[in-house]
């Protein structure tokens, strides 16, 4: 059973340049008690909303027109402290062994696959909590 209020102080910023895709990604987060979910629709726009607040979570997408997930998990991995120490989420239409391996040498913590990702997501939630 997933607990309802798993992700209750948990501030997550979520980004994909796929309107449906960031909506359906904040009805999961906000359905395990998230507050805070800021979403964007690009890896540049996400950049800026980090800067102003480092959020506990990222989870992004990795094709972007803007700036895709992977130059983006990048330029995070680059910034201060604070935001080094993001939870990095990369979600992904694609399938591609070697992608996965390139996402988590670029600094992504979980490289989850679509069509069947909730699942995952959820561990991948449950994880982070359980270890802070």
């Amino acid at each position: 059973m997933i607990d309802s209020k798993l992700c209750e102080h948990v501030r997550f910023l979520v980004v994909d340049d796929n309107a449906r895709m960031n909506e359906l990604v904040q009805m999961v987060v906000s359905s395990l008690g998230a507050e805070s979910v800021v979403r964007v629709d690009g890896g540049r726009k996400a950049l800026a909303a980090i800067e102003k607040d480092v959020p506990d979570i990222l989870i992004t997408d990795l094709s972007m027109d803007d700036l895709d997930g992977l130059a983006l998990v990048r330029a995070v991995r680059a910034m201060p402290a604070a935001a080094r120490s993001i939870f990095i989420i990369m979600v992904t239409g694609m399938i591609d062994e070697g992608l996965e391996k390139t996402a988590l040498d670029a600094g992504v913590d979980v490289f989850i696959t679509k069509p069947i990702w909730t699942k995952r997501l959820f561990a991948a939630l449950q994880d982070f909590v359980s270890r802070r």
